[in-house]
Formats: structure tokens, C-alpha cells, sequence
């Protein structure tokens, strides 16, 4: 198999497609959405290494931003030779008043690539006040 692999954490869970819906909602109230990365002007955090070893695991990680009804959820993670798609999810909780205060929320994951070349990682999340779909780019050289 050739590419990059992402190594699964606990927070981490690996899809074949990516799911459409911003939004799952499940039996407490709480609902699952997909990350804000982008917030009125904040600026977008994303750390990716510029170059990794081949066949060595490397971290990335994307910070969304949320309110004090807003804690960290999971991250999808697609992979497809030398591309990866990361999508951050975060979990709002089911209260009606939320404390308003601008909280990064710190996702990551780790991806090894097993082949020499020029990796794309793209992480996939919500732009506001837009309230739009975004796509932000990464370049991994892999030696």
C-alpha cells in the first residue's frame, strides 16, 4: 500500500467517505458539527510539518474555534495515495445559553506517508460568519 496512513487516536476516526451533514445530532441534546477554522477574522491555525521521513508517523493538528457550549469531538480522516482530507467535528452541547467566549479547540491526528514525494493534506471546515464550507491546504514534502 502506498501513501499516506493515518495512525487512528482515540479522538480519531477513519472513513472511506466523507460525510455531507455539518451536523449529527445524538441522544443528550448534543450535536456534532463540523469545526469552525475560520471566525470573524481569527486567524486559521494549522500546524503541519513542511518535511517528514518516509514510513515516520507525523502529527497534525487544526484548532477550531467555539463558544463555552462547544467542546472537541472527533476527526475524520480520509486518505488516498499521497492526499489526505481532514474534517474536525466538534461537539455543541444542548443548552440554550452559552457562555460567550472565543475557545480554540485543539484536534489532531497522526499520518504517516510510505512513499517519497509531495503529500497534500486538506482540512475541511466550517468558515464564519459565512457560515460556508472551506477548504484549507497543507504541503508535506516526504524524503
Amino acid at each position: 500500500m502506498n501513501g499516506i496512513l493515518a495512525r487512528i487516536g482515540a479522538p480519531t476516526i477513519a472513513v472511506a467517505p466523507l460525510c455531507s451533514c455539518a451536523g449529527l445530532f445524538d441522544h443528550n441534546g448534543e450535536r456534532s458539527q463540523v469545526g469552525t477554522i475560520s471566525s470573524y477574522g481569527e486567524p486559521v491555525v494549522i500546524e503541519v510539518p513542511d518535511t517528514v521521513a518516509q514510513g515516520q508517523p507525523f502529527s497534525v493538528g487544526v484548532r477550531p474555534y467555539g463558544n463555552g457550549c462547544v467542546s472537541v469531538g472527533r476527526t475524520l480522516v480520509t486518505v488516498s495515495g499521497l492526499q489526505a482530507v481532514a474534517t474536525p467535528y466538534d461537539t455543541r452541547s444542548g443548552e440554550d445559553l452559552c457562555p460567550d467566549i472565543l475557545r480554540e479547540l485543539d484536534h489532531r491526528t497522526t499520518i504517516t506517508c510510505d512513499q517519497p514525494g509531495t503529500g497534500v493534506v486538506r482540512f475541511r471546515a466550517l468558515r464564519e460568519p459565512e457560515d460556508t464550507i472551506t477548504t484549507e491546504v497543507r504541503v508535506v514534502h516526504v524524503r
